[in-house]
């Protein structure tokens, strides 16, 4: 894509490009102002989830106003071009000064992290989750000052899920467990991310670096890390001890906070030893540099690489435009076929949670070809399915679906409970069967519950639903989703037609919240509105009672509309956006009654649930 001229902005020069898009140099002719413009190609905006991406990130930066975050100045579509102009930073990535070499007293290194968590935990405080903390995505200028850039892929608090279901969002080497998992994550899982960062740092190289996805991901879930120490001597205990709490596989047991993480930093004693990491193609190498060696000042030796070769460099935004440019170890194509068949061989094994968890990385692989990645997404479906994640399943039917209408889940590969499903969702009777999300499809071969389906004989079907979502402009992109299909809302209204009697449910899902409503159809014509607010309820307050026996507390598992709460157990309090939505609990040995409860908030408030022993 050349450039001259996107609306105002007139381009100076092209600072990097990969295949979702380019940073641009650019001049606001109005302001005489030079800023730094993230375009998205094209081909890539038709992508709904990339272009939900890009416009999260805009929407997460424009949020935070910080020292040390990149600035967002302005997000706009202009003659089919979408961009975001940022805040143009004279400076280069900490990725870079590591791959030149660059080498850091222990002072500097306690000053890029403190200003790196003071970042982190403004942005958590304003409930975004950075998720892809990781060398690129940290900027430092030529006076030593950090600037963290690329939220793209960003949770922010009570936002929806952008990720593909099941994939874990981020760059593997700097992935937390629970992120690897494809649970819900906190602010914790940045601190690890930084841990791992800070440990490459002093390390030269990351605590689980191997030759296949599988094994680095197995290294962060099950493996302890090496200390530090082992290839470095000279490391200092205190930052040692800091670094291995910040990685700790226990979100409980890391830093709680990016302030505590960075109070332990400060408290470290000053020393002499400085860190020089040089890279190979594959892994970093650590050379320790003699105490005695004659070296430049601080400020001195942070300025000279920046201004030498990075001068005129803006890096605002890296990973989602340059994914595969950084300085990072990839997996090259044959790595990429043996993980595959590692991932086949757990499936075959009815290991399905780690090969759900194996093939949700590689569908999105860039060592893959097409067909392979549909090969990863077809299997990472299928063990979702036989693990008993039916909502998973169910969605990432429907993106295989959407990537290849004619794909197969043959029975001698799959199995015949998958195959069954599959069919089921691809090819549905037409007029005489309907589909209850509150239904089950049972495989009684295995004894397992497969997707939410339940097949019951119905009239024709003659209903429809108009579903209109007020003051969606400030939230967009907003989609809402209807028995299983999602739709991008735009202003106009939605109309679901030819609908059988029956209940159904309906699900507004934007960056800041989702809301849930259930309507019931005759032989009629409803209408299901929603409204979206800014504003944020003051609390919503689950709880849980035993009949019979009040003294007997439970802590049940907490659902928010259709979504397992990571860490939600009763009693459990979370801000929800002001409107409907569906909650429930559940517990292994216990059923809960009056489940789902659909509750309109507008303020404080409190909802509790009665369980009986099975």
């Amino acid at each position: 894509m050349d450039l001259k001229q996107i609306g105002k902005y007139e381009i100076i020069d092209k600072l990097g490009e990969g295949g979702f898009g380019a940073v641009y140099l650019a001049n606001n002719t109005r302001l005489k102002k030079r800023v730094a413009l993230k375009v998205l190609h094209p081909q890539v905006a038709s992508d709904e989830m990339l272009a939900a991406y890009f416009e999260r990130e805009a929407l997460a930066l424009a949020r935070l106003e910080h020292t040390h975050i990149v600035r967002v100045f302005d997000y706009d579509q202009i003659d089919g071009v979408s961009f975001i102009v940022m805040e143009y930073i004279d400076g280069t990535t900490l990725d870079r000064l590591l791959r030149d070499q660059r080498a850091f007293t222990l002072d500097e290194i306690v000053s890029i992290f403190r200003q790196l968590l003071s970042a982190l935990g403004y942005a958590h405080e304003n409930g975004v989750i950075h998720r892809d903390i990781k060398p690129s995505n940290i900027m430092l200028t030529g006076s030593g000052e950090v600037k963290i850039a690329d939220f793209g892929i960003a949770k922010v608090a009570g936002a929806a899920k952008l990720t593909r279901t099941g994939t874990g969002a981020g760059s593997l080497l700097y992935m937390s467990p629970e992120q690897i998992k494809g649970t819900n994550i906190d602010n914790r899982s940045d601190i690890y991310s930084v841990g791992v960062t800070l440990y490459q740092v002093v390390a030269g190289r990351t605590p689980f670096e191997a030759d296949s996805d599988y094994e680095i991901m197995t290294g962060h879930l099950e493996k302890a890390p090496l200390a530090p120490s082992q290839f470095k001597e000279s490391i200092s205990k205190d930052l040692e001890e800091v670094i291995l709490k910040a990685i700790e596989k226990k979100p409980e047991k890391r830093f709680q906070n990016a302030q505590e993480m960075s109070e332990a930093l400060s408290r470290i004693k000053s020393g002499s030893e400085k860190t020089v990491v040089a890279r190979d193609d594959q892994f970093a190498k650590t050379t320790a540099v003699p105490k005695h060696a004659k070296v430049a000042s601080s400020k001195t030796k942070m300025l000279i690489p920046a201004l030498a070769a990075f001068a005129v460099i803006v890096v605002a935004v890296i990973w989602l435009l340059m994914r595969g440019g950084g300085g990072e170890p990839k997996t090259n194509v044959q790595t990429f076929a043996d993980s595959l068949a590692t991932g086949r061989t757990l499936f075959g094994q009815k290991s399905y949670d780690e090969a759900a968890a194996l093939f949700s990385v590689l569908k999105n692989s860039a060592s893959a070809s097409q067909v392979d990645k549909g090969e990863a997404l077809r299997y990472e479906a299928a063990s979702r399915l036989q693990s008993g994640d039916s909502l998973a399943a169910r969605n990432l039917f429907a993106e295989v679906q959407r990537v290849d209408p004619a794909a197969v889940f043959p029975a001698e590969k799959f199995g015949t409970a998958v195959t069954e499903s599959w069919n089921l969702f691809s090819k549905p009777a037409s007029g005489t069967l309907i589909t209850h999300r509150t239904g089950k499809v049972t495989d009684t071969t295995a004894g397992r519950t497969n997707l939410p389906f339940q097949q019951t004989q119905v009239s024709a079907a003659t209903g429809s639903v108009v579903v209109t979502v007020g003051n969606y402009k400030i939230f967009e992109p907003v989609t809402v989703s209807f028995d299983g299909k999602s739709e991008r809302y735009q202003g106009s209204p939605l109309v679901f037609e030819n609908l059988a009697a029956g209940v159904y449910e309906v699900t507004v899902a934007t960056d800041l919240g989702r809301l849930t409503n259930q309507v019931q159809i005759q032989n009629e014509r409803k209408e299901c509105s929603f409204t979206l607010s800014e504003r944020l309820t003051s609390k919503l307050t689950v709880t849980s009672l035993v009949a019979d026996n009040a003294d007997d507390i439970v802590p049940a598992q907490v659902y928010i509309d259709n979504d397992k709460i990571e860490d939600g157990q009763t009693p459990f309090s979370a801000k929800l956006m002001t409107g409907p939505h569906k909650v429930w609990v559940e517990d292994k040995n216990y059923r809960t009654e009056g489940k789902p409860r659909f509750v309109t908030l507008s303020g404080d408030t409190q909802i509790e649930f009665v369980l009986r022993k099975k």
